[in-house]
C-alpha cells in the first residue's frame, strides 16, 4: 500500500499543475495508476516464473545429472563385469588349448611307444640273428700247443699267435674280434 501510496505521488509530481491534471479525477488517477501497478506486477510474475521455471530446470537438470551418475556406475558394473566374463574366457580358452596340446603330446607318446615295440621286436629279432651269426663266426680250438693260462694275460694275441703259426693262416690284426678261454680249469692249471 506504501508503493502504491508513493507511486501515486510521483505520478501527481511528474504531470505538475496543468490544465489536464486539475480535470481528472482521483479515479482516473487511480486507474493510471492500477495500470501502472498492474503493468509492474506483469513484469515482476513473468520474473517469478521464468525464476520458477529456472528453479524447475535446475531440479530437473540436477535429477538428470543424478540419473547419468547413476548410469556412468551402472555401466562401470557392467564393464567390470564383461572384464571378468572375458578373464574367464581368456582361462578357459587356455585350459582347452592346454587340453589339446595333451592330446596331442598323448597321440605322439602312443606313436612313438608304438614304434619303440615294433623296434624292439625288431632288434631283439635282429639280436637273435646276431647271435646266431656270432656262433657261426666262433671258432673252439683245443691243442696241447695252446700255452699255460697265466694272470694278465691277452687272449687275442695268443689266439692270433696260434692261428697263424700252428694253422699257417694269413690274419690281419681285427680278424680276430675276440678270444676268450673256456671250460673248467684242469688241474695241470690249462683250461
Amino acid at each position: 500500500m506504501n508503493m502504491l501510496a508513493s507511486q501515486y505521488k510521483q505520478l501527481k509530481r511528474a504531470s505538475g499543475p496543468s490544465p489536464e491534471f486539475t480535470n481528472w479525477t482521483e479515479n482516473q488517477w487511480f486507474k493510471k495508476l492500477c495500470l501502472v501497478l498492474e503493468s509492474q506486477n506483469t513484469i515482476i510474475l513473468s520474473l517469478l516464473n521464468e525464476n520458477l521455471a529456472n528453479r524447475a530446470n535446475l531440479q530437473q537438470q540436477q535429477q538428470e545429472i543424478t540419473l547419468l551418475r547413476e548410469d556412468i556406475r551402472n555401466c562401470k558394473a557392467s564393464q567390470d563385469q564383461l572384464q571378468h566374463d572375458l578373464n574367464d574366457l581368456r582361462e578357459e580358452n587356455n585350459l582347452l588349448k592346454t587340453d589339446e596340446a595333451i592330446k596331442k603330446q598323448e597321440e605322439a607318446l602312443s606313436k612313438m611307444t608304438a614304434c619303440i615295440s615294433t623296434f624292439s621286436a625288431q632288434r631283439s629279432v635282429s639280436q637273435e640273428e646276431q647271435d646266431q651269426q656270432k656262433l657261426l663266426d666262433s671258432v673252439i680250438v683245443s691243442s696241447q700247443d695252446i700255452p699255460v693260462e697265466h694272470e694278465g694275460e691277452n687272449c687275442v694275441e695268443i689266439a692270433q699267435d696260434l692261428l697263424r703259426n700252428k694253422l699257417q693262416l694269413s690274419l690281419n690284426k681285427t680278424d680276430v674280434i675276440a678270444a676268450y678261454r673256456v671250460g673248467k680249469k684242469n688241474p695241470s692249471g690249462q683250461n
